[in-house]
């Protein structure tokens, strides 16, 4: 193993030397990941810049409370592709027998350098579809969600 010696400095002085080389080092690295300072490009709320795209849809299942009138329920499973993705929410729009409903995710704006864990997880939501007085029992609905779809038959 090599020694490291320096003309002048006992053993001691070349532990101290070392220890302090490297705790320059760790001072360097931390100060070059930013700190607690504020990017230029912050949008209203966060710590950066954001955009809604829309969430990657896993599963989907409609339910049907046992209430008077029935009230339609859609249950979502969607994909978060990141850690800086989170569920932003859902819009729903009803044309006669299709039920579009849009599943956003709030995700960093293009170009946002912004560090994020490469862990993909999932969130469960839970979207209002309507009441009974909404549709027609005996009636097929389609529901369309980011491109998936499903269907039920009206009660």
């Amino acid at each position: 193993m090599a020694r490291l010696t320096l003309p002048g400095l006992r053993r001691d002085g070349a532990r101290t030397l070392l220890v302090v080389l490297l705790a320059a080092v760790a001072a360097l690295a931390f100060a070059a990941c930013g700190g607690d300072e504020e990017p230029d490009d912050a949008g209203a709320g966060d710590d950066y810049a954001t955009v809604l795209e829309l969430a990657p849809i896993h599963e989907l299942e409609v339910r049907i409370a046992e209430s008077f009138p029935p009230q339609y329920f859609l249950g979502v499973v969607s994909g978060l592709p990141s850690g800086c993705a989170e569920l932003d929410g859902s819009e729903v729009a009803v044309d006669g027998m299709t039920i579009r409903v849009t599943v956003s995710n709030r995700v960093p704006a293009p170009g946002v350098l912004v560090a994020c864990t490469a862990i993909y997880g999932f969130a469960e939501s839970t979207v209002a579809l309507g009441t009974g007085a909404d549709f027609t029992s005996g009636t097929r609905y389609t529901v369309l969600v980011n491109g998936e779809r499903t269907s039920f038959v009206a009660q």
